[in-house]
């Protein structure tokens, strides 16, 4: 009784469906993991230096894999990007986790130092309360998806600058954000925005 679905195991001789075989083996998939079972007991050194050998070799061929890592992103950007936004809009909280502990680079250290250092520059000495420092936290903490914390007076404005205080704090659409930068909206504007 052979047909196109089944297939006899070379080890125990009997048929099986092909679910139950290796992509390309004659033996079924029990058959296989005892095989391979019976021979890292046998052979013990040899199935622990598997994994020494592969890091031997990823020691000295680093410059090989990131050869080989950089050509796969270029090749699948469009698909691993997609997968990334599913991901992360299946998982928000977990990913907002991710960017808050994701290790720094040199470059992204600095700028976040030197926006550090702006801040608390626009922050006077009289408003740098715990209080006042958990009320911002809040702020930042209770942002909308989508939304951005902005200046309402910019820190770094051309003609004026704001305070990083509560009060001049705002949550703005981050397509809003990016177009108002670091200008002061006209009042007129601001109300109809709100509006």
């Amino acid at each position: 009784m052979y047909d196109e679905q089944s297939k006899v195991c070379n080890d125990c001789d009997i048929s099986k469906p092909t679910s139950e075989f290796y992509a390309g083996r004659k033996t079924c998939k029990n058959c296989y993991g005892r095989r391979c079972s019976a021979y890292r007991l046998a052979n013990p050194d040899c199935a622990s230096n598997d994994s020494t050998r592969f890091t031997q070799w990823a020691l000295e061929n680093k410059s090989k894999i990131q050869t080989m890592a950089k050509a796969w992103d270029e090749k699948n950007r469009v698909r691993r990007n997609e997968r990334l936004k599913a991901r992360r809009q299946e998982n928000p909280e977990k990913f907002r986790e991710w960017d808050r502990n994701r290790p720094r680079t040199l470059a992204r250290k600095r700028m976040e130092q030197a926006n550090k250092k702006r801040l608390r520059q626009a922050t006077p000495k009289a408003f740098r309360t715990k209080e006042l420092r958990k009320a911002i936290r809040q702020i930042y903490l209770a942002r909308p998806d989508g939304f951005h914390v902005d200046h309402i007076v910019p820190i770094n404005g051309k003609n004026v600058s704001g305070l990083h205080v509560p009060w001049n704090l705002q949550y703005l659409p981050a397509s809003e954000n990016h177009r108002k930068l670091n200008k002061i909206v006209p009042l007129a504007q601001e109300v109809a925005y709100q509006m």
